[in-house]
């Protein structure tokens, strides 16, 4: 009487991975370690599976590390369109600061090469040497000292009248 071979199941808790949970691409790695480990190709079957393993769990721990390196790209695309948005409004600043004779495709080449903090610094200077020759407001004064027209209110007319 033959006896048939029952297979055996997993304890309950059991910590092997079932092969539906592997990603595609570990799995096929881990199949063309082995293939040469049926097909009779590898000399050492012990030395050819320990590789094989050891291929397995680095794969693994790429695959653990990609949602932290796409998290990482997207900081790194965030940051680099920080770093545009700040050398644009430095060379509008140096524009404003210095009219036709700036050198935009220079400065443009220059501050791409610099780093945020230093590109803030240049952009302030640029800053305030418009801000010196482009002064906001009334830069007159009244016979009497003052900035605003004599007899003029600084509240807007239209202010006065809101019904209530």
């Amino acid at each position: 009487m033959t006896q048939q071979r029952r297979p055996r199941s997993r304890a309950a808790g059991s910590t092997t991975t079932t092969r539906a949970s592997a990603p595609a691409p570990l799995e096929a790695a881990l199949r063309a370690q082995l293939a040469g480990l049926v097909d009779g190709e590898i000399g050492d079957p012990v030395g050819a599976l320990a590789g094989a393993i050891d291929e397995l769990r680095r794969l693994r721990a790429l695959a653990a590390e990609r949602p932290a390196l796409e998290r990482d790209a997207a900081m790194i695309a965030h940051g680099r369109a920080e770093i545009d948005r700040l050398i644009a409004h430095a060379l509008a600043e140096g524009q404003r600061a210095h009219g036709a004779a700036f050198d935009r495709a220079r400065w443009e080449r220059t501050l791409a090469t610099l780093d945020p903090q230093t590109i803030t610094e240049i952009s302030d200077r640029w800053t305030a040497a418009g801000d010196a020759l482009f002064r906001g407001g009334r830069q007159t004064v009244d016979g009497d000292g003052s900035r605003y027209p004599s007899g003029r209110s600084i509240t807007p007319a239209f202010a006065s009248r809101v019904a209530l």
